[in-house]
């Protein structure tokens, strides 16, 4: 639904109702057409569906505060309003956890979840087709005071190394499989034409290409300094949070009463790799992403050492009791996981789950979504 919003439809409704038969049976055969319901039911009963089946909150990386009206919940897209931005691609931000939501009866949803941080600065970037010399003056503001002498920069922990990899929304080679061509510049390339540029060493040259993604956002900090993609319409003091079965950190706006509003998905270096989770991967691991045939990014783990790649996350220990792993017929860096009493599979990781991660000390609270 979030890719067929550019389409002509008559009914809202059929924006629904028309993708049924692309649906598994087994999807499909919970929504039944049914006119004598608002759009506002159709897409409530939709997301909630979808919910229960993925065991994910991917679906709230659809949602837009600047689509909200007055009585429509922020946590369910107007699928029939196009954004005017382009998807940002996906971190794994709760690791392989599913989601854990409830559906109170006056209309909000409780899911699971942590505020990681609060956002303190917020720099519009240009429309699409906008300036390049737009994004540039951005740069210069949040890396200002910063020593940009090239020195200065043989590491990668730098604010103004977080700030290229959210502006080519984590390009590296190093971190993604990326087919050898000297036509596609490497992220060291990107890096140093952008720091010449703020430099003003080549200040005519401006061949240098940003992701598509990044032109109707905002570029934001935050109070610890994390720096990221928010959308438009983010304000400071929205919390960057990360909520159990969503892949996205997600921008919440408080509200009186404990409440919040879905502000919409946000891309956060930082936050890619389940990082304010589960802690920074051991040293001489790295992340090394999958992407599976229906699109969905898995993560695996490069050991440095015995440059022995695993599906196993180096953060997380033994598997809850009664539960164990069995091999995945289509992609082996996929992880099943299996029940012995109950019999449950799921590809979601049970150490994931609110009750596991209390116990290796990590709080997780309910955030209440109007």
């Amino acid at each position: 639904m979030r890719h067929t919003k550019r389409g002509q439809c008559t009914d809202p409704r059929d924006r629904v109702y028309a993708l049924l038969g692309m649906l598994h049976p087994r999807e499909a055969e919970a929504i039944k057409p049914d006119y004598s319901k608002s759009v506002l039911q159709t897409y409530e009963e939709v997301v909630m569906i979808g919910i229960e089946h993925t065991r994910t909150l991917d679906v709230l990386g659809a949602c837009s505060l600047q689509e909200s009206q007055i009585d429509w919940p922020s946590w369910v897209p107007h699928f029939d309003v196009v954004s005017s931005c382009s998807d940002l691609p996906c971190s794994v931000a709760s690791g392989v956890s599913a989601a854990e939501v409830d559906l109170d009866q006056s209309g909000v949803l409780r899911a699971v979840g942590k505020r990681v941080d609060s956002v303190k600065r917020c720099i519009r970037l240009p429309s699409i087709g906008g300036s390049n010399f737009e994004v540039i003056e951005a740069v210069r503001e949040v890396v200002a005071g910063q020593d940009l002498s090239e020195s200065s920069h043989t590491g990668t922990g730098s604010t103004f190394d977080s700030c290229c990899r959210v502006l080519y929304v984590n390009y590296d080679e190093l971190r993604r499989e990326v087919v050898d061509s000297a036509a596609i510049p490497n992220f060291m390339s990107r890096k140093e034409a952008l720091r010449d540029l703020l430099l003003e060493c080549d200040a005519n040259s401006m061949s240098l290409e940003f992701q598509p993604r990044i032109w109707n956002r905002t570029l934001t900090t935050s109070t610890h300094d994390l720096i990221g993609l928010a959308p438009q319409e983010v304000q400071v003091g929205d919390k960057i949070c990360i909520m159990l079965g969503c892949d996205m950190p997600i921008l919440l706006r408080p509200l009186r009463g404990g409440t919040y509003q879905v502000v919409g998905e946000g891309f956060f270096e930082a936050l890619a790799d389940a990082e304010w989770l589960l802690g920074p991967l051991p040293e001489n691991w790295q992340d090394k992403r999958r992407v599976d045939r229906h699109g969905r990014s898995w993560q695996a783990f490069l050991n440095l050492q015995s440059q022995q790649l695993t599906k196993e996350d180096p953060r997380l220990g033994a598997l809850p009791e009664g539960w164990s792993t069995i091999p995945h017929d289509q992609d082996e860096y996929v992880n099943l996981y299996y029940h012995v009493q109950t019999g449950q599979s799921t590809f979601e990781d049970p150490r994931l789950t609110s009750e596991e991660l209390k116990k290796q000390g990590i709080e997780l609270e309910e955030l209440n979504l109007v």
